[in-house]
């Protein structure tokens, strides 16, 4: 999987806040990117979190297909 998926599974499950589940579902989705959560003062310490903690300890494939598989959305 690519660094943003792999980013948005991390911030998705780092927190209960359904604000950041949201940005997260946002940036899987490809409504937010990597940039302008940064830009957010609230998020910039979670996404640079998240960003190490892929670093350090990569992710079972497995739970990132099924965390895009809940909530990616396509439209047809």
């Amino acid at each position: 999987m690519d660094k943003v998926t792999s980013i948005a599974f991390i911030l998705y499950h780092a927190t209960d806040d359904p604000a950041v589940k949201e940005k997260a579902v946002d940036l899987l989705n490809g409504e937010k990117d990597l940039r302008e959560l940064r830009s957010d003062q609230g998020m910039l310490h979670l996404v640079e979190t998240a960003e190490a903690s892929l670093k350090k300890h990569p992710i079972n494939k497995e739970e990132i297909q099924r965390f895009v598989e809940q909530h990616l959305f396509v439209e047809a």
